[in-house]
């Protein structure tokens, strides 16, 4: 999901989605749906007496709403996740997805806005959570069921021994495509960084492969009351969902002492995570099986 605070706009409301709420809920047991904004689905909020729900349109990508799913079957309730109402097909090949409403605030919302708790409180909350998750994840073996997809850097042997060979192999076409300058340059990054990696949760893991403030969702209290939006989970490197999570120093501090009281954190992980960033800079191509970096993260 996108931020559940997502502000309401005027919209009219599809007699599909109309006659997809009066199906679950009942005739006359759910208020008008209300369109909310934000996120790249369509969103709605949908009250249901003094209760509310929020449904998700994902337009053609079964495989999103089935990770969807199976993350609250796997995590939850030890890990927040909005329970789960309904899910099916509409609009053809679309889905939907209806979860319980969760009152908060996003911890995007809370960066920017005063909010009644610190967001230092907040940080060490979620680095919490994301701590327990990591240690939930790594016993879990989804790998089978291909439900959830070995991120690109993980593919490569991210943190082995012969990470550097294998992603030569695999990044041989976009050499061809953008140079040697530019390739070199690119490789000298990655190699300068490796030794930052070494023994830095290099393992693979069930990661969120979203987890940013704007799905986090807070109390009053500075407690975590969802993590939202699990479309990309994906087995990773635990860094993945450590990269550029925190905007300052002082707050990555408290995410780091969050997250270690579970999964403790080497002195160099900022540096090892901001260097496995450069990889999140690399998307996969469908085409060459390889990878392409964008190139303005390239030094």
């Amino acid at each position: 999901m996108t931020p559940i605070s997502a502000p309401a706009i005027e919209h009219p409301v599809p007699a599909d989605v109309l006659r997809l709420c009066r199906r679950v809920f009942g005739g006359g047991a759910a208020g008008h749906p209300v369109r909310l904004r934000g996120g790249q689905h369509e969103l709605y909020r949908i009250n249901v007496g003094p209760e509310a729900a929020v449904l998700k349109i994902i337009n053609a990508d079964a495989a999103a709403l089935r990770r969807e799913t199976r993350a609250r079957e796997l995590f939850a309730p030890e890990i927040p996740i909005p329970s789960l109402l309904s899910q099916g097909r509409i609009r053809g090949a679309s889905r939907y997805l209806i979860t319980r409403w969760v009152d908060g605030v996003p911890l995007s919302t809370a960066l920017v806005h005063r909010t009644a708790f610190p967001v230092e409180t907040a940080f060490e909350n979620a680095g919490a959570l994301l701590g327990r998750l990591h240690a939930q994840s790594a016993a879990v073996d989804e790998r089978p069921n291909r439900i959830f997809p070995l991120a690109p850097a993980a593919s490569v042997g991210f943190g082995a021994a012969d990470f550097l060979g294998r992603f030569a192999i695999a990044t041989a076409p976009f050499r061809e495509r953008f140079g040697n300058p530019l390739w070199d340059r690119v490789t000298a990054a990655i190699e300068e960084g490796l030794d930052a990696c070494e023994r830095v949760l290099v393992e693979v893991v069930l990661c969120h492969g979203d987890y940013q403030p704007k799905n986090l969702i807070f109390d009053e209290a500075g407690q975590l009351q969802a993590l939202i939006d699990w479309e990309l989970a994906a087995f990773a490197p635990r860094l993945a969902d450590l990269v550029h999570h925190a905007p300052s120093d002082a707050l990555e501090d408290s995410l780091r002492q969050g997250y270690g009281a579970t999964c403790p954190l080497p002195d160099d992980w900022v540096r090892a995570a901001r260097h496995n960033g450069t990889h999140s800079g690399l998307s996969h191509d469908e085409n060459h099986h390889g990878f392409i970096v964008i190139a303005s993260r390239v030094p």
